[in-house]
Formats: C-alpha cells, structure tokens, sequence
C-alpha cells in the first residue's frame, strides 16, 4: 500500500537540538533503540570503527529530518492550494448572493461592508472583519433565499481564509486595499464588488497540486543514505533470502531504522518480534466484549509491521546512485 504523507508533530522538532544530544552521548548504547541498532549494523556487522560509525548515522539523521522538513512543507503546499480553491469559490457565491439581493439587503451590504475597506491597511484582521459585517447582515434577513447558502459559504472563508498562503493572501488583501482607495475616476463600488475582487486576486493559472504520495521523498532520503555510505566506502545494495522471505539487507534496515527513529519513534516493528505482537493483539481482541468486537480492528497499527521503505525505494536509489556522477556522491 502506497503511503501517503501527513502531519507529523516531530517536524517541530529542533534538528539542531536533537543532533547535538545525540553527538554529547559519548556511548551509541545511550542513543534511542532504533539508532543503536543502526549503529550496531556498522560497527558489528560491517566492522566500521565506533567513532566513524557514529558520525555515519549523525550524518544520516540529518537526512532523515530533511525528508521529514520536505513532507511537512508537501502537506503545507496541498493544504494551502485547497484552501486557496474553497475561498475563491465561497467569496464568488457570496458576490452573486448580494449581487442578486433584494435593494434594501444591498444597501445593508454597502452601508456595513464598505467602510470597512476604506482604511489605510488591510490585513487579515480587516479581512476577517468584511466576512463577520456579512454573516451579521445575512442572518437579519433569513427571509431572502439565497441566505442559507450565503452564511454556508461565510463559514468557509472564516475558516479557510487564514489558512491560505502567503502570496494569495497578500494578492487579495492587495487588490481590496486598490479597491477601497478613493479615486475621481473610479465608478461608484458595492459590497458585492470586494468579494468578487477577492475571488479574482485567487484565481490565477492553475498550478499542479503536489501529490500526497510520499514515496519520491523517500527515495530522496534513501539516495542521500546510500550517498553518505559511498562515502565511506560501503555499497548500499539489496539483498533477498529464499528462505526467509522478510530478510532485507543491512543497508535497507540501516536506512529504516534511521527513519523510523526520525519520523516514528515509537514504532514497535523493529524492536518486537511482529509475530508475537499480532498474536498479543489478537488475543485482546479475542477478550474484547461481542458486541463491540466486529467494530475493532485486530490488525494492529500500521506502524508496528509495515516498513517505510520498500524493497522498490531501495532499487530505485541504487539506480540513481549508480548514474550520479562521482562529485554528486
């Protein structure tokens, strides 16, 4: 199953912090599990020497914060692009509601909304005034029937409009600042034209959505990896067992255990024999009461016997590394 990105509260993690605790303990023994098996890979398995083994995963853990600083900003982008199409398409139903109200719920409009606009700055405060005076307006005439839907849409930019970017929110808060400006050969302005103004200053050229798949930014993470161990005069290749078909190679583990530490360290998968942890999940289950038991998973969670990295990542970063130039690695 693909995996797909989401927030993560350790991306708020201090990279710097984190690295120099790991570099004040002088044994790997008083590192998290997940990093002292790693090291146990090279310095027992691969006979590099302690120090040099240290300095290996510090490296390596600095790469797995840049996959996890690279996701966060990937959900940033997905969130804000959302964002940015639910607030154009609530300010344009908003627009048409008032454009299409009743004489005496315009002029309400115009009298509440405007003024608002003709201020020396318009920032998210002010924005977020237009929208409360709007909702205020809307629910002293439920009569007119356009209302409901209107006040539907007001929610949505209260709630999305925050959320947006950067750029779109300082084009928006530019083009209604324009907009509120006195100007002798302007025409007259209504209520209905700040919030089309709104939605014009959103609606640019459609970009590409970043995808919510993150299997490209782990296999940056698995590159940079077997990078590092080119460096050190190690091949970070793959390796298979017909008789035991979940053996992985000391590099696959290394990369995952390194990860696992960074973006899930309280995963169980490496730590616990997976088995055993399926049968003690199942037993529970079986202690659960009837009626309740249908609707409880018994799979356990996901984190405790799926690897982050796949067989195929691996593949795919070994093929990078073997047509990057010298330099690069």
């Amino acid at each position: 199953m693909a995996r797909r990105i989401r927030a993560n509260v350790f991306d708020r993690r201090s990279r710097t912090r984190f690295i120099d605790r790991l570099k004040e303990k002088e044994l790997p023994e008083d590192w998290a599990p997940h990093l002292y098996h790693a090291w146990l890979i090279l310095n027992s398995e691969l006979r590099i020497p302690s120090q040099s083994s240290k300095d290996i995963v510090i490296v390596c853990v600095e790469a797995a914060h840049d996959y996890l600083g690279a996701q966060s900003q990937q959900l940033r982008q997905i969130v804000e692009g959302r964002s940015q199409e639910v607030v154009l398409k609530a300010a344009t139903q908003v627009a048409n509601c008032i454009k299409g109200a009743p004489a005496a719920v315009r002029r309400s409009f115009n009298t509440e909304v405007l003024p608002l606009i003709q201020v020396s700055t318009i920032d998210l405060e002010v924005i977020e005034s237009l929208f409360d005076a709007a909702e205020s307006i809307l629910n002293k005439c439920p009569s007119y029937k356009r209302s409901e839907g209107a006040l539907k849409a007001i929610k949505r930019l209260q709630i999305e409009f925050p959320a947006l970017g950067i750029d779109p929110r300082q084009r928006a808060e530019t083009a209604i600042a324009a907009l509120g400006k006195p100007s002798k050969s302007k025409q007259a302005i209504s209520a209905d034209d700040v919030f089309y103004v709104l939605a014009d200053s959103l609606n640019g050229p459609v970009q590409t959505r970043p995808t919510t798949r993150c299997c490209a930014l782990i296999r940056d993470y698995v590159y940079e990896v077997g990078a590092v161990w080119c460096r050190a005069g190690l091949w970070p290749g793959r390796a298979a067992d017909h008789m035991d078909p979940t053996y992985k190679s000391r590099f696959h583990r290394f990369a995952e255990l390194v990860l696992t530490e960074v973006v899930e360290p309280n995963a169980r998968r490496h730590l616990d024999c997976s088995e055993a942890l399926r049968q003690e999940i199942r037993k529970a289950h079986t202690r659960l009461p009837a009626e309740i038991r249908p609707s409880v998973s018994s799979a356990g969670r996901r984190m405790d016997y799926e690897w982050l990295i796949t067989d195929r990542d691996v593949k795919h970063a070994q093929a990078r590394l073997k047509t990057a130039p010298q330099k690069a690695i």
